[in-house]
């Protein structure tokens, strides 16, 4: 836990990014088309909202899942508020299973 009461996990991933877009908002798409984009995994969780920052039964792992289902749903209430402007929202897997310069799966690994 942070300081402030939040899970650490949740903090990071999830509600330092929703704070950044929240103070950007007043820019966004004012100079042009903007895009916010939200960084997902394939590892998602439903998130209990009764216990958000999993003070009970706590699991790093289901914290981590929970943070990343949330960018994505921030990612769509963002789409939905900005239809037909010129600021887009979306998230993306970052495709760790594939081969590229920066990723090597282990398979590939010699």
């Amino acid at each position: 836990m942070s300081e402030d009461g939040h899970e650490l996990h949740f903090a990071i991933n999830h509600l330092a990014h929703f704070l950044l877009t929240w103070i950007l908002r007043p820019c966004l798409g004012r100079m042009g088309p903007s895009r916010v984009i939200n960084v997902a995994s394939a590892s998602q969780r439903p998130i209990d909202f009764a216990n958000v920052m999993l003070e009970h039964d706590y699991d790093g792992y289901r914290t981590y899942s929970q943070s990343k289902l949330a960018n994505i749903m921030h990612s769509f209430d963002l789409a939905r508020e900005w239809s037909g402007s010129n600021v887009t929202s979306a998230s993306l897997h970052p495709g760790s299973l594939m081969e590229t310069n920066w990723f090597a799966p282990q398979a590939a690994v010699r």
